[in-house]
């Protein structure tokens, strides 16, 4: 039995942006990166894991997630999912049940918090 034997249409109950990196000249010779939104999709969240990483610039809380949506092929590792003020970076796509009708995406949301223990998204 499989793991993602849940999926029915009704659960997709949260609306999502899909957003995709893309690189802008600045005019000099380089470039600065920013997302651009291509496209918007019903989906379910369900949280994973948690760990917390510490890094120089100070503690970050990992949160790992799937996000479940029906097959879209513009989908791609590397886009993110965007919900208000909240950031899923796509690490894996996969066909759940190989028929074609859903996607579930491995992604990752970082909190980071700084010295006085204000969270950052």
């Amino acid at each position: 039995m499989s793991r993602h034997n849940f999926l029915q249409a009704g659960g997709f109950n949260l609306r999502m942006t899909v957003q995709k990196q893309s690189e802008v000249t600045d005019g000099f010779g380089g470039f600065t990166k920013s997302w651009e939104t291509k496209f918007e999709v019903w989906a379910r969240l369900i949280p994973i894991s948690a760990a917390m990483v510490s890094l120089v610039s100070g503690k970050n809380t990992q949160l790992t997630h799937y996000i479940y949506i029906r097959k879209n092929d513009a989908l791609k590792s590397g886009m993110r999912f965007v919900k208000g003020e909240r950031v899923f970076l796509i690490e894996t796509i996969q066909d759940p049940d190989e028929t074609q009708r859903y996607l579930v995406c491995t992604v990752c949301e970082i909190f980071c918090q700084n010295e006085n223990g204000d969270g950052d998204t």
